[in-house]
């Protein structure tokens, strides 16, 4: 299921839900997001050890992959620098959650490594809730 729709439909349904228990808005809204955003991370988790790690193991699916070729070794070098930095949080932000992050099993670019550059993700994950909230509130 798409990511965007996911957080959307957690502001509106969560947000909604908390401002029936007497929560505000704003602490609705932050326990939407922070949901949203751990799902989104535990997604990467399951996508990476699950389907990643385990492709990684067959030498036809590292051959169809390319791991031997420049463009791989590329993503590769790119992948498992140390820390965040742009190009990483390009690649992994940018690009299409579950081939991104299986090849990223696959090449055994590291589960940590991987969640550092999925963590700007956040400035994608709270606005879309935010809008999802905002959808169902009626004086904002």
């Amino acid at each position: 299921m798409p990511g965007l729709a996911v957080y959307m439909g957690a502001g509106a349904i969560l947000v909604a839900h908390t401002r029936d228990l007497g929560w505000s808005f704003w602490h609705g809204l932050a326990f939407a997001s922070g949901l949203s955003f751990m799902i989104k991370m535990v997604s990467v988790v399951m996508q990476y050890k699950l389907f990643g790690e385990a492709m990684a193991r067959s030498a036809k699916i590292q051959r169809c992959v390319g791991v031997h070729k420049v463009g791989t070794l590329a993503l590769i070098r790119v992948l498992s620098g140390p820390g965040l930095h742009l190009d990483k949080a390009a690649i992994l932000c940018g690009g299409p959650d579950w081939p991104t992050v299986v090849l990223c099993g696959i090449l055994h670019v590291g589960l940590g490594r991987t969640l550092v550059g999925e963590l700007p993700n956040v400035f994608i994950v709270v606005p879309y809730t935010y809008a999802g909230a905002c959808w169902l509130e009626d004086n904002l």
